[in-house]
């Protein structure tokens, strides 16, 4: 299950992604226990960008050096697509399609989310 206790692995991730969004100027957003897994889970374990399975990890769909932190905004990207989408704009790297698609997965992330930690969590 996607809320099952996270490996000391994704733990020292969610201490890094803080780091990196305070380097950012980004308030530091704690990313739950099993947060990542609900991403992938909803994704279906694929890139968003190429539908690559295997080594995926999480991307800020809207990226950090903007200003975005990774909760609600984290989206699955294989190693190649997340080089070439670097810190574009979702509406600079992907087609409106894929766009289109990304949101309603986006949404389900979120509704998943709250359904599990609650509303006050998901703000």
């Amino acid at each position: 299950a996607w809320n099952a206790r996270p490996s000391s692995r994704e733990a020292n991730r969610n201490r890094e992604r803080a780091a990196r969004d305070q380097r950012h100027g980004v308030e530091a957003v704690v990313i739950p226990v099993g947060y990542e897994d609900l991403v992938f889970e909803v994704f279906g374990h694929r890139c968003a960008a190429c539908g690559a399975e295997g080594h995926i990890l999480l991307d800020h769909h809207r990226p950090l050096r903007r200003g975005h932190a990774l909760l609600h905004n984290a989206v699955p990207l294989c190693p190649s697509c997340n080089y070439w989408k670097g810190s574009l704009l979702p509406e600079e790297f992907y087609s409106p399609w894929k766009l289109s698609e990304i949101a309603v997965l986006l949404f389900e992330v979120r509704t998943r989310f709250e359904e599990e930690f609650g509303k006050e969590e998901a703000a």
